[in-house]
């Protein structure tokens, strides 16, 4: 389970527990310590905070802050189960039908194994690759005898 799904659930957890939306986010730490203390408040702060300054690519609409260090469960995220809630789909991953098509023919393992080399052997494996390619096309060419 992602981490803001986790942080979600447990901001839902608490508030229904005790009748109200309302959070601190040390109650969530707290609640968490499987996870990194730095990470748990980053999500509650920023990445799932409607009202953070922007500075994360991806953020959630799950939080608003109401005072220091204390965070409101917005209304849309209340409705759902606590369990439906770290099932739940993000918007921006709604795919589109064409590129979950192609998606299913994609090899994870080799774009992985490309990721843990050094930007340095990749250029050298794209250069390798350029040049067989240009000696194929030079074959292919040839005519034939």
């Amino acid at each position: 389970m992602s981490i803001q799904a986790e942080v979600l659930e447990s901001a839902v957890r608490i508030c229904r527990a005790r009748g109200g939306w309302r959070f601190r986010a040390s109650e969530i730490v707290d609640a968490l310590p499987h996870l990194s203390p730095g990470s748990v408040r980053t999500h509650i702060m920023s990445r799932c905070c409607v009202n953070a300054p922007v500075n994360h690519v991806h953020r959630w609409p799950y939080f608003r802050r109401v005072g220091r260090g204390t965070y409101e469960v917005l209304p849309q995220v209340r409705r759902r189960p606590a369990t439906a809630v770290a099932e739940a789909r993000v918007a921006y991953v709604d795919w589109d039908p064409v590129l979950r098509a192609y998606e299913s023919g994609i090899d994870r393992t080799s774009i992985r194994s490309s990721l843990k080399r050094s930007v340095d052997e990749r250029l050298r494996d794209f250069e390798q690759w350029s040049k067989d390619a240009a000696e194929l096309r030079g074959i292919a060419r040839r005519k034939p005898r």
